[in-house]
């Protein structure tokens, strides 16, 4: 477990909503100073990974750009293990209806733990009337800002 609370947040490729969540989230928490690391992982990344192409996407890393946020160095995605879900203090899968069904079948206990939270952010590409990372941040934002007055 690490030095710091972990914030995971999921989604089903860690593609897309998940890595622009986690690194959403690092950026706030190191910012205000808060003693929080975060990870991200996905449920579905074996067969995401047939049409996600490298590392990270590029609206993912547009958006963190446009706030002012880069990475480097970003890792290729990875698949949420058992191991994740023990280390995590909190737990945001990025879309109920698409992530509940998963987690019933890979992590049945998982599903309703104390730790897990579930947001509703659909998986789609941007467009004039919703960009997924602009209805991820004041998600983030509401997370962080729970997590200081804590």
């Amino acid at each position: 477990m690490p030095d710091s609370p972990l914030a995971l947040f999921v989604c089903t490729g860690n593609y897309y909503r998940s890595r622009f969540a986690e690194h959403l989230f690092a950026h706030l928490v190191a910012e205000q100073g808060i003693p929080w690391s975060s990870d991200s992982a996905g449920l579905g990344v074996e067969w995401a990974c047939k049409v996600n192409v490298g590392p990270i996407s590029k609206v993912a890393l547009a958006s963190l750009q446009e706030r002012g946020i880069t990475i480097t160095g970003p890792r290729m995605p990875r698949s949420m293990t058992r191991q994740d879900l023990e280390a995590a203090d909190r737990i945001i899968l990025l879309d109920e209806p698409e992530h509940r069904p998963m987690m019933q079948e890979k992590f049945p206990d998982w599903e309703d733990h104390e730790r897990v939270t579930y947001w509703k952010v659909l998986d789609v590409p941007p467009s004039e009337d919703f960009h997924p990372m602009d209805a991820i941040d004041p998600l983030v934002r509401g997370l962080v800002e729970e997590i200081a007055s804590a």
